[in-house]
């Protein structure tokens, strides 16, 4: 940009332009991916489960702080008890956020009833992650549908 500003031949201006279309190019496949890679985490996460329940988190141990993109965690093994057609089942499962007592939904397999999966706190993080990613594809778009009459001087000046 400062090329075109101080040396302000046509030919820098077109270099210029070819630069801002290939680095939007660029990063719109990057962000592309990155709302692919979430949706598709969001979508077929329990695909693999046939029905759920309501479990409790009776107990934890061996818990630790971890730092995520400067967001704290607090990640346990934690005891969780649920029923399946009158059975009870406690399985032990590393858990991300959550305390003694707190209900969790619990996807299972009747033939593997302790093959468990819990619903991921973390789901709204990831829809807020593709929100922001579409914003930022739609920004960068229009900056550059905008810029490119600037750069080329196509615009009338009054």
């Amino acid at each position: 940009m400062f090329i075109v500003i101080i040396f302000s031949s046509i030919y820098n201006k077109f270099i210029f332009l070819i630069y801002a279309i290939f680095v939007t190019i660029i990063i719109s496949y990057e962000c592309y991916l990155n709302i692919h890679n979430n949706y598709y985490d969001d979508i077929h996460k329990y695909d693999d489960y046939e029905d759920y329940t309501i479990g409790i988190i009776t107990s934890q141990e061996d818990c630790s702080n971890i730092n995520d993109n400067n967001i704290e965690h607090e990640m346990c093994f934690s005891y969780i008890e649920y029923l399946i057609d009158g059975a009870k089942h406690n399985v032990k499962l590393l858990t991300f956020n959550y305390k003694v007592g707190e209900n969790v939904k619990v996807y299972y397999n009747k033939d593997t009833p302790e093959a468990i999966k819990i619903y991921d706190k973390t789901e709204n993080q990831r829809l807020i992650k593709i929100i922001i990613y579409i914003i930022i594809l739609l920004l960068l778009w229009i900056c550059l549908f905008y810029c490119i009459p600037l750069i080329l001087n196509l615009r009338n000046k009054k």
